[in-house]
C-alpha cells in the first residue's frame, strides 16, 4: 500500500472566477481537412454553468453533447468527439481558441462532421469571437490550481503539469533527422502574451511524403498549402514562409490548449509537453479530471 492511499491528497485549490461567454452569435462555414466537407457552423452565447458543447443539427433530434473528455472518440491525427451514432471532427483548433480567449459557456451547433480547418491555424476563430464580442456573466465558477505535480508518459512522449501561481505552457518538438524541424520550443505565458499573437496563427504542419500518402489513402480530402504548413524537406513549401521561426512548437502548444480543454474546467498550472500529441494530451485531460474529481 502506497503512502498516497493512506493519505487523502488535495490534488488542487479552488478560486471563484466569473464565466464568459459570447455576446452574439457567429456563423462560418468551411471546408474539412479530412472529410472535405462544407460544413456551416454556428456558435451561440450559453447559460452560466452550460461549458462548451456540440451540437449536429443535420442528425434527427439535433444531439448536443458536450466538450470533455466523456465524449472523446478518437484521436486519429487530430481529436474527434462523438459515440457510434455520430462524430464531429478536429474540434482541437476551435477549442483552443475559445479557452484562449475566455469564452467558458457557447452551444457550437454545426450540418456536418467536421469543424473547417480554414489555414490551419485558430486565428479565424479568433477573430469570429472578437468579431461578436465576449461579455462576463453574473455567475462564478471553480478555478482549478493545481498544487501536486502530474505526469504521463508514452515511450518518449511526455506531458507534465507542475504548480504554477499562473497559466502556463511550454512544448519541446523533437524530430530527430529531419533537414528543418529538428528540435523546436515555444512556451506560452498567458499573463505576458497575447494568444491572439503568438499561438493562434501557428498553423498544422506535415511532410509531403506524409499528405501524400494521406491524400493516397482517402484519408485527406482538402488537404493544400492553404490549410497548413507542408514541408518538402528542409524546404517550406507555402509561398510565404513560415510565420513564425518555431510555428511547429507554437502548433503543438495551440493543440495542447485545444485538448486540455476537454477537461471541461479552467485549470491553472505549468504544463510542459515533450513530443506529446493528441492522444496522450486527452489521456492527460482525462487524468486531470479524475483528480478534480477526489479533490471534491
Amino acid at each position: 500500500m502506497s503512502l498516497e492511499t493512506l493519505v487523502e491528497k488535495k490534488w488542487f485549490k479552488t478560486i471563484e472566477q466569473k464565466q464568459k461567454t459570447l455576446a452574439k452569435s457567429v456563423t462560418f462555414s468551411g471546408n474539412g481537412l479530412f472529410t472535405g466537407a462544407q460544413v456551416e457552423v454556428t456558435i451561440t452565447p450559453a447559460k452560466a454553468g452550460s461549458g462548451v458543447s456540440f451540437q449536429r443539427i443535420d442528425i434527427d433530434g439535433a444531439p448536443i453533447i458536450s466538450a470533455t473528455t466523456d465524449n472523446l472518440f478518437a484521436t486519429p491525427r487530430c481529436t474527434i468527439l462523438g459515440n457510434d451514432l455520430f462524430q464531429i471532427v478536429c474540434v482541437e483548433h476551435l477549442l483552443s481558441a475559445l479557452s484562449g480567449c475566455g469564452i467558458d459557456n457557447a452551444l457550437i451547433s454545426l450540418n456536418g462532421g467536421e469543424i473547417p480547418i480554414f489555414d490551419g491555424s485558430a486565428l479565424p476563430f479568433v477573430e469570429f469571437f472578437e468579431g461578436a464580442g465576449v461579455v462576463e456573466q453574473e455567475e462564478t465558477f471553480l478555478e482549478y490550481h493545481l498544487q501536486e505535480p502530474l505526469f504521463l508518459c508514452d515511450r518518449d512522449m511526455q506531458i507534465i503539469a507542475l504548480p504554477s501561481k499562473s497559466l502556463k505552457y511550454s512544448y519541446t518538438l523533437s524530430y530527430p533527422g529531419h533537414p528543418l524541424l529538428g528540435g523546436q520550443f515555444a512556451q506560452f505565458d498567458p499573463t505576458i502574451d497575447s494568444y491572439k499573437e503568438s499561438i493562434a496563427p501557428a498553423r498544422t504542419f506535415s511532410p509531403k511524403q506524409e499528405v501524400e500518402t494521406l491524400i493516397a489513402q482517402g484519408l485527406l480530402k482538402s488537404a493544400s498549402l492553404d490549410h497548413g504548413v507542408i514541408l518538402d524537406g528542409a524546404k517550406v513549401m507555402n509561398p510565404e514562409g513560415l510565420r513564425f521561426d518555431n510555428e511547429m512548437a507554437r502548433h503543438k502548444v495551440l493543440d495542447t490548449i485545444g485538448d486540455l480543454a476537454l477537461t471541461g474546467k479552467k485549470v491553472v498550472a505549468s504544463f510542459i509537453g515533450i513530443k506529446s500529441g493528441h492522444a496522450l494530451n486527452t489521456a492527460f485531460a482525462k487524468l486531470l479530471r479524475e483528480k478534480m474529481e477526489l479533490n471534491s
